[in-house]
């Protein structure tokens, strides 16, 4: 496949320090024309964008930026979730770094929408350092081989109900329905989080369920509480935010 190549715009790269370089990179880092794009046959890039974290994650990692997107599955099988590596070339072509992007799930249902995500840590090339990316397939893309062991298509989600929303973020509680004929180990519900434009803007996950078992026709319990997580969005400027869950093991 051949790789694709997309220019970035150049942009001060953010500092904790300097809260204003931050803040212009987080608006809107544009590197990929609004058209989907085929990455392989059946498999499309919707969109992606880079975008400077504005505060450190709860968990102290070491998170500058993230790369944020979603790819489509436009075939008629549930596949494996491929990774797509980004590699950052400068004027000249050379290779600076590169970062791997992961689906939320692993495996994509047919036409199913997969947003998909990479952490720029303060080892990689910042933003405004490089000047265009190139990405490429970092598995191929076509295989099924986990869709028996993580497909979610008999996974249902059930009885979600919020018990806080706000602009500072939100707690969802609900269950997951088990309706395989034998038991689930690591499930798990990511609630993929939308901005007022309608761009993927990071997750947060039910971090209390991949070490529980669910009995064939069984529920468990999940919580999600937003802000917890490397992940979690760059920014909820406001209570206007959407997300929708979705679920698999």
């Amino acid at each position: 496949m051949a790789a694709l190549e997309t220019a970035v715009a150049a942009l001060p790269t953010p500092t904790r320090d300097d809260p204003t370089a931050a803040a212009v990179a987080t608006e809107l880092v544009p590197t990929v024309a609004a058209e989907p794009v085929m990455l392989a046959d059946g498999l499309e890039l919707l969109y992606f964008y880079v975008a400077a974290r504005e505060k450190p994650c709860r968990f102290n990692c070491n998170t500058t930026a993230l790369i944020l997107g979603e790819m489509r599955n436009g075939t008629d099988r549930a596949l494996d979730t491929p990774g797509l590596t980004f590699t950052f070339l400068d004027g000249s072509g050379n290779v600076l770094g590169a970062v791997t992007a992961s689906g939320l799930l692993q495996v994509m249902e047919p036409g199913q929408v997969m947003p998909f995500e990479a952490a720029i840590t303060e080892e990689d090339p910042q933003l405004g350092q490089w000047d265009r990316e190139e990405i490429t397939l970092a598995d191929p893309w076509g295989t099924d081989t986990g869709v028996e062991l993580f497909g979610g298509s008999r996974l249902e989600i059930r009885d979600e109900r919020e018990t806080a929303h706000d602009e500072d973020g939100f707690r969802l509680e609900g269950a997951v329905y088990n309706g395989f004929a034998y038991p689930v180990k690591g499930a798990i519900v990511q609630a993929a989080i939308y901005d007022p434009d309608g761009r993927y803007a990071g997750r947060s996950g039910s971090y209390d369920l991949p070490g529980v078992t669910i009995p064939p026709g069984k529920t468990a319990a999940f919580v999600i509480d937003s802000g917890y997580g490397p992940f979690d969005p760059v920014a909820l400027t406001g209570p206007d935010y959407t997300y929708r869950l979705m679920v698999g093991h």
